[in-house]
């Protein structure tokens, strides 16, 4: 599951009904390349982006993103 937002936007995701999420294989704060389910990190990086997304969604079915 993926999704991109613009600067200062927000990425709902929601798992699967009775699921939630378990592991971030990929996130960031910055301008990555490559599209959805292929990123790789781009220009202006966070070293943070990973654990801040887990730290959002990690047990939980759903969560916004900013």
């Amino acid at each position: 599951m993926c999704g991109t937002a613009p600067e200062g936007g927000t990425v709902p995701l929601t798992a699967p009904a009775g699921n939630v999420f378990t592991s971030v294989t990929f996130a960031s704060y910055g301008t990555p390349n490559g599209s959805s389910e292929a990123y790789t990190i781009g220009s202006c990086p966070a070293a943070n982006s990973v654990s801040v997304v887990q730290g959002l969604i990690i047990g939980n079915n759903s969560a916004s993103i900013p």
